[in-house]
This record gives C-alpha cells, sequence and structure tokens, in this order.
C-alpha cells in the first residue's frame, strides 16, 4: 500500500473515547483547570515530575515534643535558687543593722578588717569592741519584742481567714507577719552571735568555736530538735494556700504532739501551766541560743581553717571552693536517694537505734552542707563591700522573689519555727514540720 492509503485508513479508524473521570476520582478545584489542559505527551519528564509532587497530598509532620530537663535538675534548681534568695535576705537585713548600729564603713569587706562588724577576730580595739556588743545587745533584745509581736499576732487568729477564702487583705497581713518573725530571727541571732563572740574564749577563737558547735548541736538534739539546726537549702518552708499558717509560731510541745498523734487525736492539755512556761522558754529563748551557738561556730571554724583570715582575697575565695566541695558532699550523702537505702518502716523494730543514729547523722550532715552554702553567698555579696546599696539590693529583690515564689516563709527560724526528731505518725495531722532534701 502506498503512504496515501495508510493515511487514510488511521483517519478512518473509529477513535476510543476515554472514560470520563468522575468527581470521585478527580475532583476539580480552584487548581485544576490548568493541570487539565496540558497535555502528557508534550510535558518533559522534569515539568511531570514536579505537577505529581505538587498534586500530591501533603502530610502532617508531627511535632516533636521539647526535651523534658529531668527531674533531679529542677529540684537542685530550685533548692540552689531559694537557698540563696533566703541567705541573701539574711546578709541585706543583718548587714543593715552592722551599719546602722555597729558603724561599719561601706567599703567593709572580710578582707580588709577594720571595725568590720560580722568578723569579731577584727574588733581588736576595745571601742569598736564595746560598740559590736551593745549593737549584739540591742538587736537580741530587739528580736525578742518583734518575736513577742508575730506569735501573738498569730495565736490571736490573725493568720486565718474569717471565711473559706483567703482575701487580699488578709494575704497582706500574712506577709506583714512572716517579715516581722524573719526580722525578729535575724536580729535574735545577731544578738547572740555578738555576745557570744564577746564572753565565749574570745582569747582564743579557735577554741571558742569548738566550744559553741559541739554545745549548740549537742544540745538541740539532746532535747529532740535537731532538725532546727537546719535552714535552706536543706529545708523549705511553703506561705500557702492552706487556711492555717506554715509551721511557725510553735513550740515544742505542740510540734511533737502534732506529729505524733493521729490526726482524730488532740494535743493533751498540759498538767499544770508551769509546763506551759517551760515550753514558751525553751523553745523562744533557749533553742534559739543552741541553734546560734552551733552556725557561729561551724562557719568560723570554716574561717579558721580554710582561710585563716588573712588579708589575702585569694586565700577567701580558695576557702569557699573547700566549703562548696564540703558542702556538695555532706548534701548528696543526706539526698533522698541515698535515704531509700534504709530499711522501711516494718523493719524499725530490727533496726531501731541504728535508723535513730543514721537519722541524727543525716540531719548533722544537712546542717554542716547548710551552714557552707550560707557561708558562700553571704561571703559573695560582702566581697564588693557592704554599702547601702549592695545591701537594698539583697534585701529587696530576695523577698520580692520569695514572696511571688510562696516561699517567703524560709525566712524564719527558730525562735519562730523548730523542727523536731520524731518519726511522724501515718495519721498525723501534720506533715513533718521541714521536707528535707
Amino acid at each position: 500500500m502506498t503512504g496515501e492509503a495508510i493515511e487514510e485508513i488511521e483517519l478512518e479508524a473509529p477513535k476510543e473515547e476515554a472514560p470520563a473521570a468522575t468527581e470521585e476520582e478527580h475532583p476539580v478545584g480552584d487548581g485544576d483547570a490548568q493541570d487539565m489542559m496540558i497535555s502528557p505527551t508534550s510535558e518533559s519528564s522534569s515539568t511531570r515530575k514536579k505537577r505529581k509532587a505538587q498534586q500530591a497530598p501533603l502530610t502532617e509532620i508531627p511535632e516533636q515534643p521539647l526535651p523534658k530537663i529531668p527531674l533531679w535538675i529542677k529540684d537542685w534548681t530550685a533548692t540552689v535558687l531559694i537557698g540563696g534568695l533566703v541567705v541573701s535576705h539574711w546578709r541585706g537585713l543583718w548587714t543593715l543593722f552592722d551599719i546602722w548600729t555597729c558603724q561599719q564603713p561601706e567599703d567593709a569587706t572580710g578582707v580588709n578588717g577594720g571595725n568590720f562588724c560580722f568578723v569579731a577576730t577584727y574588733a581588736t580595739n576595745p571601742e569598736d569592741a564595746q560598740t559590736r556588743l551593745e549593737s549584739g545587745i540591742f538587736s537580741y533584745w530587739l528580736g525578742v519584742t518583734f518575736t513577742i509581736v508575730g506569735v501573738s499576732l498569730i495565736w490571736a487568729g490573725l493568720w486565718t481567714p474569717l471565711h473559706d477564702k483567703v482575701s487580699w487583705k488578709r494575704a497582706v497581713l500574712r506577709f506583714v507577719i512572716v517579715y516581722v518573725l524573719g526580722l525578729a530571727a535575724v536580729n535574735q541571732w545577731r544578738g547572740i552571735w555578738y555576745i557570744t563572740d564577746e564572753f565565749v574564749k574570745k582569747d582564743n577563737p579557735l577554741v571558742s568555736n569548738w566550744i559553741t558547735t559541739v554545745a549548740g548541736a549537742g544540745g538541740a538534739f539532746f532535747i529532740c530538735c535537731g532538725g532546727s539546726l537546719l535552714a535552706p537549702p536543706a529545708i523549705f518552708l511553703v506561705d500557702g494556700p492552706g487556711l492555717h499558717q506554715p509551721p511557725i509560731a510553735v513550740t515544742l510541745f505542740s510540734s511533737y504532739f502534732a506529729l505524733k498523734l493521729p490526726a482524730e487525736e488532740n494535743t493533751p492539755p498540759p498538767k499544770n501551766i508551769g509546763i506551759l512556761l517551760l515550753d514558751a522558754i525553751v523553745s523562744f529563748f533557749g533553742l534559739p541560743i543552741l541553734v546560734v551557738w552551733y552556725w557561729r561556730g561551724c562557719w568560723q571554724l570554716q574561717d579558721l581553717y580554710f582561710w585563716g583570715l588573712t588579708a589575702n582575697e585569694h586565700d577567701l575565695l580558695v576557702s569557699l571552693g573547700w566549703s562548696a566541695l564540703l558542702g556538695l558532699i555532706c548534701t548528696v550523702l543526706a539526698s533522698e536517694p541515698l535515704v531509700h537505702f534504709i530499711p522501711d518502716v516494718d523493719e524499725k523494730q530490727q533496726y531501731g537505734m541504728t535508723l535513730f543514729l543514721i537519722g541524727r547523722l543525716r540531719t548533722m550532715a544537712l546542717a554542716v552542707g547548710a551552714v557552707s552554702f550560707w557561708r558562700i553567698i553571704w561571703t559573695l555579696w560582702d566581697l564588693g563591700g557592704t554599702t547601702n546599696a549592695s545591701v537594698w539590693t539583697s534585701e529587696v529583690i530576695s523577698v520580692f522573689l520569695l514572696t511571688a515564689m510562696g516561699c517567703v516563709s524560709c525566712i524564719t527560724a527558730p525562735p519562730s519555727t523548730l523542727g523536731v526528731d520524731v518519726t511522724p505518725n501515718p495519721k498525723s495531722a501534720d506533715e513533718p514540720l521541714f521536707a528535707m532534701l
């Protein structure tokens, strides 16, 4: 056949119609019209691949969850932050009274000495020593006065709201009560510290510090109040949101039975008024002396052994490193993960005395760690001098942040709060007074 005949046959051959696309098979959208006008045979391979990629259904990429911060990091961060803020408050308020009542110059530091009020060794001038003693006596009685005021306000029921909801006025009153008790604690501690420096072996600081360390810790454990030696970051107090106050304005007697008795049993009334009086005297006057003695001795022993009270700032910084190492070791050894190795309650009958000793050693380790931590933060603040700007900054910022975090009650200490060494009843109304690491 000729080429023309073949062409005629091809032209006359019936053409097969392509099946019409239904909406289900090819739904028409706003962008489909142009695609339907393009002949597949006229597309290049690259264009065809691009068009198919554009027509492919989009798949949602699952959001990758943010990596979770380990709980132990959160725990230790909060521990260091709250502890540092509490130390900053105490340092600010304490140093303000050094400036106001002890004639401490604003450029005084632990290195340059002079008549730096906090370090007793520098008060070699009899006139300075007398000023320091009088300042301590004033602080002590001021602290006693504020303690009576704060405790009386709580005992009068001014902490508890009239209804089930805490109004803003009641919240402000609560803050004022806590701050008054914190002010009382700082002044009472400052007074006991400075008076002890003057009358307990002043001519031999090493012996003096060992005496107060052993007597303070031993006396506190003897009256079952070893937990009172602790402070943030070893322990914390939370402000609320309960209707009742945290364990502040409490006594040894009330704290013991609040933990030892089940919730349905009331604290047994004292047999006579003498017991109540003795309880108040020990709680608000005797125990604070023991606690301050321990802190004063342990702190200044680190000054003597780690630093040597030299005029070299490098020596002071190196001593802070040793305090950090000591504090870290003590805190880790007393932390919860290691405490889990202690036998359960069911086994306590068999290991009673051993567990008792382990508990007291744990408290002692936390107490050493707390003193070391406070010494580091306090000294770092003082390195730049004790100017008014420095002390007011440490005071205002710390109180503001602690209040915002709901932990401003942590600024209190004996005499307004205490910890008793008892195993709490599983059905007791209160949790243990202090939550340790």
